[in-house]
Protein backbone atom coordinates (compact mmCIF):
# COMPACT_ATOMS: atom_id res chain seq x y z
CA UNK A 1 0.00 0.00 0.00
CA UNK A 2 1.59 3.49 -1.13
CA UNK A 3 1.72 6.30 1.83
CA UNK A 4 2.59 10.05 1.76
CA UNK A 5 4.28 11.57 -0.52
CA UNK A 6 4.08 8.58 -3.51
CA UNK A 7 0.74 7.94 -2.65
CA UNK A 8 -0.01 11.86 -2.85
CA UNK A 9 2.14 12.38 -5.96
CA UNK A 10 -0.24 9.55 -7.81
CA UNK A 11 -3.05 10.66 -6.62
CA UNK A 12 -2.71 13.82 -8.11
CA UNK A 13 -1.12 12.06 -11.65
CA UNK A 14 -4.71 10.53 -11.44
CA UNK A 15 -6.85 13.71 -11.04
CA UNK A 16 -4.79 15.33 -13.58
CA UNK A 17 -5.49 12.76 -16.18
CA UNK A 18 -9.27 11.76 -15.53
CA UNK A 19 -11.86 13.70 -17.69
CA UNK A 20 -14.68 15.35 -15.90
CA UNK A 21 -17.60 13.16 -16.13
CA UNK A 22 -15.75 9.85 -16.42
CA UNK A 23 -16.58 8.81 -12.82
CA UNK A 24 -20.10 8.24 -12.80
CA UNK A 25 -20.09 8.57 -8.64
CA UNK A 26 -17.62 11.79 -8.81
CA UNK A 27 -18.84 13.66 -12.32
CA UNK A 28 -17.14 16.74 -10.93
CA UNK A 29 -13.81 15.20 -10.38
CA UNK A 30 -11.37 15.57 -13.11
CA UNK A 31 -9.88 17.99 -15.51
CA UNK A 32 -10.76 19.21 -19.35
CA UNK A 33 -6.88 19.50 -19.91
CA UNK A 34 -7.42 17.48 -23.40
CA UNK A 35 -9.20 20.64 -24.75
CA UNK A 36 -6.27 22.22 -24.78
CA UNK A 37 -4.18 19.50 -26.68
CA UNK A 38 -5.68 21.16 -29.83
CA UNK A 39 -4.94 24.47 -29.16
CA UNK A 40 -1.34 26.52 -30.03
CA UNK A 41 0.69 26.30 -26.96
CA UNK A 42 0.60 30.11 -26.29
CA UNK A 43 0.91 32.47 -22.66
CA UNK A 44 -2.99 32.49 -23.04
CA UNK A 45 -3.14 28.64 -24.13
CA UNK A 46 -0.79 28.12 -21.06
CA UNK A 47 -2.29 30.81 -18.12
CA UNK A 48 -5.95 28.75 -18.84
CA UNK A 49 -4.22 25.69 -18.51
CA UNK A 50 -2.60 26.91 -14.88
CA UNK A 51 -6.21 28.29 -14.29
CA UNK A 52 -7.65 24.98 -14.74
CA UNK A 53 -5.03 22.67 -12.84
CA UNK A 54 -4.90 25.14 -9.72
CA UNK A 55 -8.62 25.40 -9.60
CA UNK A 56 -9.21 21.40 -9.56
CA UNK A 57 -6.27 20.97 -7.20
CA UNK A 58 -7.95 23.63 -4.73
CA UNK A 59 -10.78 21.25 -4.86
CA UNK A 60 -9.71 17.91 -4.90
CA UNK A 61 -6.27 18.25 -3.44
CA UNK A 62 -6.46 20.55 -0.32
CA UNK A 63 -3.31 18.83 1.22
CA UNK A 64 -0.99 19.96 -1.26
CA UNK A 65 0.06 23.82 -2.29
CA UNK A 66 1.75 24.46 -5.67
CA UNK A 67 5.21 26.31 -5.32
CA UNK A 68 6.22 25.74 -8.93
CA UNK A 69 4.17 25.61 -11.87
CA UNK A 70 4.96 25.07 -15.77
CA UNK A 71 3.43 23.62 -19.32
CA UNK A 72 5.55 22.44 -22.02
CA UNK A 73 5.08 20.82 -25.40
CA UNK A 74 5.81 17.46 -24.89
CA UNK A 75 8.55 15.95 -27.26
CA UNK A 76 6.75 12.76 -28.24
CA UNK A 77 3.73 12.27 -30.93
CA UNK A 78 1.49 9.89 -28.86
CA UNK A 79 -0.16 7.23 -30.70
CA UNK A 80 -3.26 9.81 -32.12
CA UNK A 81 -0.56 11.59 -33.75
CA UNK A 82 -0.65 14.48 -31.35
CA UNK A 83 2.35 15.64 -29.49
CA UNK A 84 0.02 16.87 -26.22
CA UNK A 85 1.95 19.07 -23.52
CA UNK A 86 3.23 18.11 -20.04
CA UNK A 87 2.59 19.85 -17.10
CA UNK A 88 5.07 20.29 -14.17
CA UNK A 89 4.32 20.68 -10.73
CA UNK A 90 6.29 21.53 -7.60
CA UNK A 91 4.41 20.80 -4.78
CA UNK A 92 4.07 21.30 -1.18
CA UNK A 93 2.64 18.72 1.37
CA UNK A 94 0.93 20.99 3.93
CA UNK A 95 0.89 18.28 7.21
CA UNK A 96 4.63 17.57 6.48
CA UNK A 97 6.52 20.87 4.36
CA UNK A 98 7.99 18.07 2.41
CA UNK A 99 8.29 19.72 -1.42
CA UNK A 100 8.06 16.86 -4.52
CA UNK A 101 7.92 17.65 -8.33
CA UNK A 102 5.52 15.86 -10.29
CA UNK A 103 5.07 16.02 -14.41
CA UNK A 104 2.01 14.96 -16.03
CA UNK A 105 1.69 14.20 -19.96
CA UNK A 106 -1.84 14.99 -21.26
CA UNK A 107 -2.59 14.34 -24.75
Amino acid sequence: KQTGTILIRGNISQLLKTSIGERVMLPDYGTNLERFVFEPLDETTADQIRDHVLEVLAAYAPEVDVVKFGVFEASKVNYRGLSGFVVKLGLKIRDTGQTTDLEVKIG
